[in-house]
């Protein structure tokens, strides 16, 4: 993409070694790119926040360009499965989320801070 996309990542060294899923990331990042370059002719930014409140860690995947509905019409099998899972291992508690901040649509997933299996 060149000149057209930015991409930053924001993390504490102290949470280099917070556990997540496998393949939890990957596909948030993916779509990230997908529909923020479809909508933007300028310079498109993804963002990766990683923070940590107490016992709960927060992954952050932004991107300008593209939003999330009120009302969703169906999320992709990726989505879906990242949820599931998170849920399945975790409890109600915790999973992945959705919202729209100023111009950038965020996916957020929200799992319990750990740092060995």
């Amino acid at each position: 993409f060149e000149d057209r996309l930015t991409f930053h990542i924001e993390c504490s060294p102290s949470l280099y070694h917070a556990l997540i899923l496998p393949l939890a990331i990957q596909p948030l990042l993916e779509n990230a790119v997908r529909y923020g370059m479809e909508e933007m002719t300028d310079t498109c930014e993804i963002g990766l926040l990683v923070s940590r409140q107490d016992t709960l860690l927060t992954v952050e995947v932004s991107n300008e360009g593209s939003y999330f509905e009120e009302v969703a019409h169906g999320f992709g099998i990726g989505l879906v499965n990242i949820h599931q899972r998170i849920q399945m291992l975790f409890g109600e508690d915790y999973g992945l989320s959705f919202k729209n901040q100023g111009e950038k649509a965020i996916a957020v997933i929200h799992v319990p801070y750990k740092t060995e299996e």
